[in-house]
């Protein structure tokens, strides 16, 4: 496709059209980083803000890919919310059972929002394109 290197959003936003042309939904789901729900392991000072680090190259990541139509489903805000519920990183840093079961509710809930089923279309006489 013409060769030269392009940026993740880029691919991202390729993808997301691709699909697009072909009928079919993508979702660009963000886990945050362990560090930047509980930056306190790491600091200790002011360096962020409301117990939780800002990232802005993921805020503008996340600007840019809506810019250019990419759905995008953000689980920071959720799991900052809930970051002293339950453990949601390991201690290694991945995603732990908790922090899974949480993504998952998100995207279940953000595709129940956004999305007209079946079953809806058939309560309401419409048909299924």
């Amino acid at each position: 496709m013409g060769g030269g290197v392009k940026t993740p959003v880029e691919h991202i936003i390729e993808i997301s059209n691709a699909l697009k042309r072909h009928n079919t939904r993508f979702l660009y789901v963000s886990l945050p980083l362990k560090l930047s729900v509980y930056p306190e392991i790491v600091a200790r000072d002011g360096t962020y803000i409301k117990n939780a680090s800002t990232l802005p190259q993921f805020r503008a990541m996340h600007l840019e890919l809506l810019r250019n139509g990419v759905e995008v489903i953000d689980c920071f805000p959720v799991f900052l919310a809930n970051k002293h519920k339950t453990n949601l990183f390991s201690q290694s840093h991945q995603i732990s059972r908790d922090g899974a079961t949480l993504t998952a509710m998100i995207i279940a809930d953000y595709l129940n929002k956004t999305t007209i089923f079946r079953h809806d279309l058939e309560q309401f006489g419409g048909t299924q394109q």
